[in-house]
C-alpha cells in the first residue's frame, strides 16, 4: 500500500492528537528546549507551521508519522522550507518526501532545510535540501 501524506487540521480530533502526542512528545524532550507542546499547538492554530499526517489503517489512529513543516522567509528573500519535526517511520519519511516537497516549491520555496540527525545528510545530496543540525 503506497502511504501519503494529509495536512491536519489545527482542530484535529481527539484520537488524532493523541496520536500526536505520543509520536511527538519524545521529540520534544530531544529539542533542548527549541520547543513545547504547548508551542507547537499555539503555531499550528496561527497557521505558522503545517502537521502532516502519513496515513497507515494498520497503525494506531491511523497515522504511522507525522511531521511539521515551516515556511520561513529571510530578509534576503530567500524562501526555505523546513521540516522542523518528524516522528514515525524513517522510511516513511523517505517514501512521502516528493510530496512534502510538491508542497515546498508549491509554497515558492527556494530550499528545503531539515532539521535533525546526521544521518539525513546520507538521504538527501542533491543540493535543493540542506540538512542542519544542533549541537
Amino acid at each position: 500500500m503506497m502511504k501519503h501524506m494529509v495536512p491536519i487540521a489545527p482542530e484535529m480530533d481527539e484520537q488524532t492528537f493523541q496520536r500526536f502526542v505520543e509520536l511527538i512528545s519524545p521529540i520534544i524532550e530531544r529539542s533542548g528546549g527549541r520547543t513545547t507542546m504547548e508551542k507547537l499547538v499555539e503555531d499550528h492554530k496561527r497557521g505558522d507551521i503545517q502537521v502532516w499526517a502519513i496515513l497507515d489503517p494498520h497503525s494506531p489512529a491511523g497515522v504511522s508519522s507525522f511531521g511539521i513543516t515551516r515556511l520561513v522567509v529571510y530578509p534576503s528573500g530567500l524562501r526555505v522550507m523546513r521540516l522542523d519535526h518528524g516522528a514515525g517511520s524513517l522510511q516513511d519519511a523517505i517514501d512521502i518526501m516528493p510530496e512534502v516537497e510538491e508542497f515546498a516549491r508549491a509554497c515558492g520555496a527556494d530550499k528545503m532545510r531539515i532539521e535533525g540527525r546526521r544521518g539525513w545528510q546520507r538521504i538527501f545530496t542533491d543540493g535543493w535540501h540542506e540538512v542542519s543540525r544542533i549541537i
